[in-house]
């Protein structure tokens, strides 16, 4: 192609111009020279030349028009290219088996980058910028639908695995498809008006500690009923109590009554989360110079080593601290058999089932990929954007994906 002096000048005056036409350049030749490769590669699939005939008992493979298929290069953005196509086989061109990104690649590279927390727009915006491809909200929305079926394996697969212990708590959101919270609801509580009710389960595979969340459910509020349909649901897909050995949680009375109501039959061990009790404390202080001594002096109670050792320092503290904290050690006298319950236990993992943290901390990664969304719309789009958020996180800790088709890389 030939430029005259006045053209060259305005090029070469533009740099966007001249960066474009380059683009412009590359792309065109690349996709002829790749689209020649694969009509060559066609010819010796099927045997003949384009229009070359050949009699009736050697003919095998028919043309069959065009398909189009979308191919990224490092030299250019996605390229639209036309895929010889047969009537009777499938033709896999080399090219698409390795060294390229197919569109169903690209989709995939959407899903994983949604899963680790980017908003549909800067997807988006990233795609559109990088790769040439003119994706809309409309088509990113499309391809999270598509993953239903995931959601529904990921809710109804076999467990397998035996837990060391589970985590049970709640984690509040706000879904438009749900009542939103009165003017009397919003004076006393937060104005989320839905929680996922999720159970943690840690496992130990040769010497690595895995912790999964193994299932959720998505509600209006944290009550009994929820829990027991969850704690059902787990039950029926093999969560039985030979498979895990203690429930831990923040000693919420809709729990303890849902393990109960499941398990009824069953000696299901039950612990507390020792650090929600001593918060329950340290909010009834009065005078708040005492606060540092006295979470001092808490934390070593909660940290004994052993119920009798828990029971001497627990008397002590109360005694030292009633008259001058009288509400707080009110508060700290309320003592249940589950908060023992880890001293049935070896000491070396009395760190890891004395409090609710793994599933808090858990909860704080969710709520750090979800952050973009804000308010999600309906309770099924719901379900499957908090599907994707647990499955990676899952997979990066360990994890067996969910479905072969779904591997995200870490």
């Amino acid at each position: 192609m030939c430029f005259s002096t006045v053209k060259t000048t305005e090029v070469l005056g533009n740099i966007q111009m001249l960066n474009a036409h380059i683009s412009d350049e590359v792309r065109s030749f690349l996709k002829g020279f790749i689209e020649r490769i694969l009509e060559e590669e066609f010819k010796l699939y099927i045997g003949r030349d384009r229009y070359q005939r050949r009699k009736p008992k050697e003919i095998r493979i028919y043309r069959n028009g065009y398909r189009v298929r979308y191919y990224l290069t490092i030299w250019s953005q996605v390229l639209k290219l036309k895929v010889p196509r047969s009537r009777s086989s499938n033709f896999k061109p080399l090219l698409f088996r390795k060294g390229g990104m197919t569109s169903e690649q690209l989709d995939h590279m959407m899903i994983q980058m949604w899963s680790e927390g980017s908003s549909y727009r800067d997807i988006i915006n990233i795609v559109n910028r990088i790769y040439g491809q003119n994706f809309s909200l409309a088509k990113l929305n499309s391809m999270i639908r598509a993953l239903h079926e995931y959601v529904e394996q990921y809710h109804n697969k076999p467990i397998e695995k035996a837990y060391d212990c589970i985590y049970i708590d709640g984690l509040e959101l706000t879904i438009k498809e749900f009542p939103r919270k009165t003017f009397v609801d919003l004076k006393t509580k937060k104005a989320k008006n839905a929680v996922m009710l999720g159970v943690l389960g840690q496992r130990k595979e040769k010497n690595k500690i895995i912790r999964e969340m193994i299932d959720y459910e998505l509600c209006q509020q944290e009550d009994s009923t929820n829990y027991i349909r969850l704690l059902e649901r787990l039950k029926r897909r093999g969560l039985t109590v030979d498979k895990f050995r203690l429930a831990v949680h923040d000693g919420h009375m809709a729990i303890t009554k849902a393990i109960k109501t499941v398990y009824n039959k069953e000696n299901v061990i039950q612990q507390e989360c020792l650090i929600h009790h001593m918060r329950n404390v340290i909010n009834k202080i009065q005078n708040r110079t005492n606060k540092d001594q006295l979470k001092n002096d808490l934390w070593k109670v909660y940290s004994a080593v052993s119920e009798k050792e828990f029971l001497k320092l627990h008397k002590k503290t109360f005694q030292k601290w009633y008259d001058l904290e009288k509400e707080a050690m009110e508060q700290f006298g309320k003592l249940n058999s589950r908060m023992f319950s880890k001293y049935q236990f070896n000491v070396e993992i009395h760190k890891d089932i004395h409090s609710n943290n793994p599933i808090e901390r858990y909860f704080r990664e969710i709520r750090r990929r979800t952050k973009a969304i804000g308010i999600f719309e309906s309770l099924s789009s719901a379900d499957r954007l908090l599907f994707l958020t647990i499955e990676n996180i899952n997979q990066r800790r360990g994890s067996i994906p969910t479905n072969s088709n779904l591997v995200f890389t870490h």
